[in-house]
């Protein structure tokens, strides 16, 4: 005789309610022998309805798991026989999950697409940001070239700057030495010191009238 399975068993094995084995039993035709109060199944009847438990969890619904039976377990089914095509609800559901798993697929595509256009857009917004820094100290250091040269056209040359240093010390000397004859037309030659002597520099002479470039020609 082969080994029988309680109900209750089964149930414990497969991790579901006592009720819902024997109602499992009922919706697919699954035989069993009445002891009593209990219901035995034989192990190819046990192994039916752990598969549709496991179908079950997966979401698939009676036709899906009909065929199943019929086609793993012919000898357990007793239900009328399948038509070999799928019913319009089995096939509604096929595609319903066919969508929902590739919509996810998709959707997880593009969830990983978008966090790298993301980490692109962040690193394209800090380039601009060092960019235009850059561009901002460019800018400032051609403004203060631009002054610059503008200084240096209006700066004399080295030979222009060492007439007028000549030229200032010639007008020096010559208001100086107006000062000291306006001193002695008033005072005699009791004046004071002149400020030629008090700044050290040498009596005025005839050749303080020449420009500079009539030194250089005399010289």
């Amino acid at each position: 005789m082969m080994k029988e399975y309680s109900s209750d068993m089964i149930a414990s094995q497969i991790g579901v309610p006592q009720q819902q084995v024997e109602t499992w039993a009922e919706e697919f035709h699954i035989p069993y022998r009445q002891k009593g109060v209990s219901r035995n199944f034989e192990q190819e009847a046990m192994d039916v309805l752990k598969t549709i438990k496991n179908l079950k969890d997966g979401n698939r619904g009676f036709d899906t798991i009909r065929q199943k039976i019929e086609v793993t377990h012919p000898a357990v089914w007793e239900g009328p026989p399948a038509t070999g095509l799928p019913s319009a609800q089995a096939l509604e559901k096929l595609v319903e999950d066919t969508i929902e798993r590739s919509f996810d697929k998709k959707w997880n595509q593009l969830l990983e697409q978008l966090g790298d256009l993301n980490e692109l857009a962040e690193k394209y917004a800090q380039a601009s940001y060092s960019i235009g820094q850059m561009t901002e100290q460019a800018r400032t250091l051609e403004e203060i070239n631009l002054r610059l040269k503008a200084q240096l056209q209006v700066l004399p040359s080295p030979d222009e700057w060492q007439a007028m240093q000549e030229r200032e010390l010639l007008y020096k000397k010559l208001l100086y030495d107006l000062h000291s004859r306006v001193q002695k037309l008033e005072y005699g030659e009791q004046a004071e010191t002149t400020l030629l002597e008090a700044e050290g520099l040498p009596p005025i002479g005839p050749e303080v009238m020449q420009t500079p470039d009539d030194q250089r020609t005399v010289a």
